[in-house]
Parts: structure tokens; sequence; C-alpha cells
């Protein structure tokens, strides 16, 4: 995730599942990759690693890493993972350090909520890194809330504008404009896709936690909330964020969905 003011906030706050649909969003996703728990798997953009508590302790003999361009949530990562009961057992790595991991490496990358808040040029070199890591047949997963194509690019660059200013982060990226426009961006790039599917309530499935990890975890993010009655400051900056969050859009205007997107590596991607 950029670093961003909105998301120094959250990572003060412990937050967890910062993206589409939340905790039932990352279940989802988990549901369509099919794991056998033996892979090398790597997250782009972990935040504060609830993601990859759940998948480590789902499966310990995963090869597990992620990587983050911002140094607070990697530390509050780390955190995590060592309340949780798995320090060193997942690899953390800033994203100035993302060539360390071979090309055609890895079995299987998933991404939730961080490709569409890029800008365009950083975008591009993060889907071809993405496609360089990925062996040949290699599986992208992502969970994004994109935009709906009927909704005009006047509009998309208007709300951007609005976030950018606000958050220190765009909403979505105009090239993220359902579906189709989707799926031709990451063709570029040596994907195909093979799943798209807008999260609607019935997709919107969630699992139970299936281990004491994932309870610490929760627990985790619970102490961080707590920080909202033990501090006025933080508070107040919490509910002003929320106010400003709700004056981005024009009221019953249904703007963008969360979307799981499956793709799998082609062929080279485009100049990395």
């Amino acid at each position: 995730m950029p670093n961003a003011s909105i998301f120094q906030h959250y990572t003060s706050l412990h937050a967890a599942y910062l993206h589409a649909n939340g905790e039932r969003g990352t279940e989802y996703l988990l549901q369509q990759i099919h794991l056998n728990g033996t892979e090398r798997v790597l997250e782009m953009g972990f935040g504060t690693g609830a993601t990859l508590v759940k998948l480590k302790s789902r499966y310990p003999d995963l090869r597990l890493s992620g990587i983050e361009a911002d140094p607070a949530m990697i530390k509050k990562a780390a955190a995590r993972l060592r309340f949780c009961g798995l320090r060193g057992r997942v690899s953390l790595l800033h994203t100035d350090d993302r060539l360390r991991i071979p090309s055609g490496s890895v079995d299987l990358v998933y991404v939730e909520s961080v490709l569409a808040i890029l800008d365009e040029n950083i975008l591009a070199e993060t889907l071809r890194f993405l496609a360089s890591v990925l062996k040949p047949g290699g599986i992208l997963a992502i969970n994004e809330s994109i935009w709906h194509r009927e909704i005009p690019c006047t509009d998309i660059r208007e709300i951007n504008k609005k976030c950018l200013e606000t958050f220190g982060i765009i909403q979505c990226t105009e090239q993220m404009t359902g579906v189709e426009a989707t799926s031709v961006l990451f063709e570029k790039y040596g994907f195909k896709t093979l799943a798209g599917i807008r999260m609607s309530a019935p997709e919107k499935s969630f699992a139970k936690r299936q281990n004491y990890r994932e309870y610490l975890s929760a627990l985790f993010t619970l102490l961080g909330k707590l920080r909202l009655y033990l501090q006025p400051e933080l508070r107040k900056k919490h509910t002003q964020y929320s106010s400003e969050m709700r004056q981005i859009f024009e009221p019953g205007r249904e703007y963008l969905s969360g979307t799981f997107m499956l793709f799998q590596k082609t062929g080279l991607s485009a100049g990395y």
C-alpha cells in the first residue's frame, strides 16, 4: 500500500482487511485459489498482515512471502505475526527489496485492494514485476474495488482528484473500469483471465475462523481499535475521515463493486 495519511491512520489502529467486502472478500479469494499447502505464495501489499496470518495458520508448510511499500505497515505486520505465534515464519519485504524474489519462482500471487489505487506508471511496473516472478502457468488472484463500466471518465477523474486530495490515494484507476477493461489491461502484461466475478451478496461467502491464530489476529486488530477510545485525537481523526468518505460519492448511486479476478501467466511481461 502507498504511504498515505489515511494508511498511517489505519496502521495505528491495527486495521485489517482494508479491501472490498472486508474479511468476507478475503475468505472468498482463499476459497477460489485451491491451495494444496506447499506452494510458494506472495502477497503484494500485505498491510498489517491479517491475510498472511490466515494463510500461514491454515497451511503451515506454505512458503509465504509479502511485499509492502509502507515501512510502518511492515512493522505492524511483523508485530501481528509475533502476536499470533508466527514470528519468522513469513518473509516480509519492502518494495525496494522485491528483486530478491527470483524470476519464475512463485506459484501464486494474491493482491487485495492495492493495484487499483496505484498510478498508471507504478501499476504498469507492478504488473510487469508480478508476471516476472510467477512461474509459467502461475496464478494471480486479486480482490479489487473497480468502477462500473457505465461510470463516465469525467466522474472517475473528479472522484480520484477528491480522494487524492483528502486521503492521499485515488479511489480506483481509470484503467480498471469493468471486468472487460481490466482483463484487457492485464493481458498486456502476459496474463490470461480465468475468472471475473463481481462479489454481490450471494458470493460473499464467509468461513468461520479455523484456528486459534486467526482468533489471536482478530484480538490484535481489536487492541488497535481500542485506541480510538483511549486517544481523543485519534478518535477525532477517525471521525473526520469517516465524514469525508461519505462526501465523496453521490448518495444512492453505485460506482464500484468488489470484484474477484483470477489470471494465469501465459507469457513474458511487457518489458520488465
